[in-house]
């Protein structure tokens, strides 16, 4: 019998940050972040004020951050790592199940170039 290791979530890939920030405000409210910080720094204020963070993740969310993070001005990851990361194992495990190239390509919507250099990656 195959002894099939359980899949590892996205979250598991992230960097530090993100992993830490999590732990404060969940993993939903910092892909958020990522999603529309992703690439820039963000400041968490000591004394929250009103500002694109508190509209996207409210104020609860800001001052749950500011436990760890107060008057830090942070760099948010963009969580491309991450992705492509998760993607390449998907698709290992679907050339394992026999899926062929071009089914692979047009699955996650790469070129059959792209696919086999991700072959050759795995």
């Amino acid at each position: 019998m195959e002894n099939k290791e359980a899949p590892r979530p996205i979250e598991d890939y992230w960097p530090t940050w993100s992993k830490e920030a999590a732990e404060l405000v969940g993993y939903e409210v910092v892909q958020k972040i990522m999603d529309n910080f992703g690439g820039t720094r963000i400041y968490i204020p000591s004394t929250p004020r009103i500002s694109a963070l508190i509209r996207l993740i409210g104020i609860e969310a800001v001052l749950a951050l500011g436990k760890k993070f107060r008057g830090m001005s942070i760099e948010v990851p963009k969580g491309d790592i991450a992705a492509i990361t998760m993607r390449n194992r998907m698709i290992a495990e679907d050339r394992k199940a026999g899926l062929g190239t071009v089914e692979i390509a047009r699955k996650y919507r790469l070129t059959e170039r792209g696919v086999r250099y991700i072959y050759r990656k795995i």
